[in-house]
């Protein structure tokens, strides 16, 4: 596992997390999700979003139920008007099983080892703290040896140079395949 952050402010709300689920086989939680805002507000919200989400997957539940009993008490808790994509998957290191659910996060770049070439990973789902009622498909692969996960957020893709030209989700792609 590897992971970078930079806040495009000081503070942001984008933010990433892995854990040690309980139970047998070592499974991993990971989650990497992005507030829709920046600053202190964003921040903030940020923190709530992420130990709710943590406390949820702690408890045992599988990805989809995991984001839908966050929403809620996300819900419940906020009083402001902002709201959350996120995408959280369990590893099981001892055979490679990866179950995932999506909230409107970016799609995570999957690069086949033995091919070369990379895939998105697709689950259908809203958005958190928006609604009571959550829409989300849950989806499993199964990663082998030597295969890279890429997850990230749209601070990634939407970076502009010089030019004023943003990143893009193609040259994200371009650059995993090649490194």
């Amino acid at each position: 596992f590897a992971a970078t952050y930079r806040a495009a402010r000081q503070v942001s709300g984008d933010f990433y997390d892995f854990y040690t689920l309980p139970g047998e086989g070592g499974r991993i939680g990971m989650v990497i999700a992005d507030v829709v805002d920046k600053g202190v507000p964003a921040a903030l919200f940020m923190a709530l979003s992420r130990t709710v989400i943590r406390t949820m997957a702690l408890s045992g539940r599988d990805p989809a139920a995991t984001l839908k009993k966050a929403n809620q008490l996300i819900l419940k808790d906020s009083r402001a008007s902002l709201f959350l994509t996120a995408f959280y998957a369990t590893l099981n290191p001892q055979n490679g099983s990866l179950k995932y659910a999506n909230a409107g996060h970016n799609r995570p770049i999957w690069l086949h080892a033995d091919t070369g070439e990379c895939q998105d990973l697709i689950a259908e789902g809203s958005l958190l703290a928006v609604m009571d009622t959550l829409e989300l498909k849950e989806r499993e692969v199964t990663l082998k040896t030597g295969d890279l996960l890429v997850m990230y957020t749209d601070g990634v893709t939407e970076a502009m140079n010089l030019e004023r030209e943003i990143f893009g989700e193609q040259r994200l792609q371009s650059v995993i395949e090649k490194n």
